[in-house]
């Protein structure tokens, strides 16, 4: 399969998904059937952007937080996919992941995962160098009895604290929520972004031992976490205040040498 048509394909996913949320009267909410006179602006604004190559507007110009609402960015990524140099187009397909998710197609995931640079773990937080593995959480809509679909599922988070935010906002609109919690090595990861200080992982199919875990449970280890957190800020705070007996020799020393100078 070229690229061309797998594109092709994506673009086609991207159809049937306007088509559901149109069912779901969703559209106007998020205005995604444009009119003849937006529709044409649009591939206006694609054309603009591939003569100059000034890809990196993508996301500013059509993410769901413009006029265009969800899904068009992925649309505008999936149309420059060709002309975006290699180089860029690793950390931009991902850009638009993070900003315009909704039903990414798993297709453009799996060619993600093989635009990995050598070096795409560099910009990993400092505290899981020397991790193997991570441990991650997720808030589903998919029910236990099909667990075994949940590694499939590509966002997943090592802050429990963020999962059990996500399954509230999503217990408050109504809808069924469930917590697991797995393991990935970090080899497998596709990509990772931060947000809203959690650090969240892109992945498909390599989260294992993948388990549910109960609201209670991670309330608990939040709560533990916090515990923790309050008495290593109370413990840092003595030692500042209570200096040890090798600074005390140094402070000593400096004295001796102010005197003599």
């Amino acid at each position: 399969m070229t690229k061309l048509e797998s594109i092709d394909i994506y673009l086609k996913v991207l159809e049937i998904n306007f088509e559901k949320l149109e069912e779901l009267s969703l559209t106007n909410k998020y205005p995604i059937l444009l009119s003849r006179s937006e529709e044409k602006i649009f591939h206006r604004a694609l054309r603009v952007i591939k003569e100059t190559g000034d890809f990196d507007r993508i996301t500013e110009l059509f993410g769901p937080a413009t006029h265009y609402g969800y899904n068009w960015c992925q649309y505008a990524l999936f149309q420059c996919w060709d002309d975006i140099p290699k180089n860029k187009l690793y950390k931009l397909a991902l850009e638009v992941y993070f900003v315009d998710g909704y039903n990414f197609p798993k297709e453009a995931i799996e060619h993600i995962r093989e635009l990995r640079p050598d070096d795409f773990m560099i910009d990993l937080p400092q505290k899981y160098a020397d991790c193997e593995e991570l441990t991650v959480y997720r808030a589903s809509t998919t029910p236990p009895v099909f667990i075994r679909e949940i590694p499939s599922e590509v966002s997943w988070s090592t802050d429990c604290t963020y999962a059990l935010d996500v399954y509230n906002t999503r217990r408050q609109r109504g809808e069924r929520c469930f917590l697991y919690t797995g393991k990935i090595k970090k080899e497998d990861l596709i990509g990772f972004f931060e947000i809203l200080g959690s650090f969240e992982i892109v992945q498909l199919g390599s989260v294992k031992n993948v388990r549910t875990i109960s609201y209670d449970f991670v309330a608990s280890m939040i709560e533990e976490e916090a515990k923790y957190e309050l008495a290593k800020r109370k413990d840092d705070k003595e030692k500042d205040s209570n200096p040890t007996l090798l600074d005390s020799v140094n402070k000593r020393t400096e004295v001796k040498k102010e005197g003599l100078a």
